[in-house]
């Protein structure tokens, strides 16, 4: 009966410490359409230099901890649907000759395995 009891309490208090969590409902940055991986940045607030043409977005920490921008209600979220797609493409866009090289290797590696068991 005391094991009964036990068992119970400890299924029960996981489930009241997770009451205690104040943000479990919040908008999270990393799932919004706009948010920028590796990064960690939104490419909502940001600007063009005029110069080199390139974006600088703001942080996405310093556009949630501000109320003019996003705000912590996140008022400009957008669920990212095409998480699988846009994740792999930010990293590769960032590390366009590491993707590159790592896949030269990779093609010319199978290259020469295919011709050397062509070969006997």
């Amino acid at each position: 009966m005391n094991l009964f009891i036990c068992i119970i309490i400890l299924g029960i208090i996981p489930e009241i410490y997770a009451s205690l969590i104040q943000n479990k409902n919040a908008k999270i940055c990393a799932n919004c359409k706009f948010f920028i991986p590796y990064k960690n940045q939104c490419t909502i607030f940001g600007n063009v230099d005029i110069i080199t043409g390139e974006k600088n977005y703001e942080s996405a920490t310093i556009a949630r901890n501000n109320e003019e921008q996003c705000g912590e209600d996140a008022i400009f979220y957008q669920k990212n649907y095409f998480k699988f797609i846009t994740k792999p493409y930010y990293y590769t866009m960032d590390n366009t000759l590491q993707v590159f090289y790592t896949s030269f290797a990779i093609s010319l590696y199978l290259w020469i395995f295919y011709f050397l068991y062509q070969i006997k």
